[in-house]
């Protein structure tokens, strides 16, 4: 479990089974002595397997090396982060940027907005026209800074398996920003991810 990418993924989704899972517990309407027999050992397993999916979330935030400080107070982080430090020293609270593809929690700590109605935008998860739409958006918009995540794609194939090949093959949003930004740095999160801070073509890198 503590070796698992999508570890953080079962934690997503296991509000929506609570209920019915609480229903079985409880096991008031489902009849016969053998149900009633196997409840506490069904209990004690479900407790057992919560558990075992807990400890490495809470261990990665006990034993965090480093820690930042952001627009929305101090975290613990398990490495280094250049990316959101530089960031916010050259963006002010407020402003609109993109942090693409995939960071949202970025733009919380940042206290930015996304130009878009989404927080972030993802092969095989968002459709044509919503690439298309962030696409016009940065046209008319000229965002002032991007974070563009140089290595995202090598991630899909273990984190996110069943993503079509054809959702990957064509980017868009990337493409358009390769051709119309410029990079002034790159940085690292505490992921170990890669990220440019980019510009627009023709403007200079601001200053911190």
């Amino acid at each position: 479990m503590i070796a698992r990418a999508d570890i953080v993924h079962f934690i997503y989704l296991e509000p929506i089974f609570c209920l019915p899972l609480a229903w079985i517990l409880e096991g008031r309407d489902i009849p016969g002595r053998f149900f009633n027999a196997c409840r506490p050992f069904l209990r004690a397993y479900v407790m057992l397997t919560f558990l075992i999916l807990s400890m490495p979330l809470l261990l990665r935030a006990v034993r965090a090396p480093d820690t930042l400080a952001t627009r929305r107070g101090t975290v613990t982080i398990p490495a280094k982060d250049t990316a959101l430090p530089y960031l916010q020293a050259r963006v002010k609270p407020g402003e609109t940027i993109l942090v693409y593809p995939y960071l949202p929690i970025y733009y919380y700590l940042s206290a930015t907005f996304s130009p878009g109605p989404y927080d972030y935008l993802q092969a095989g998860m968002h459709t044509n026209s919503q690439f298309e739409e962030m696409v016009s958006r940065l046209s008319s918009n000229r965002v002032p800074v991007i974070l563009f995540e140089v290595n995202f794609a090598d991630k899909i194939a273990n984190s996110w398996p069943g993503t079509p090949l054809g959702a990957i093959a064509e980017d868009p949003v990337g493409t358009f920003v390769l051709r119309h930004y410029r990079s002034c740095a790159l940085l690292k999160s505490a992921s170990n991810s890669s990220f440019l801070f980019m510009v627009p073509n023709g403007t200079s890198c601001p200053a911190s």
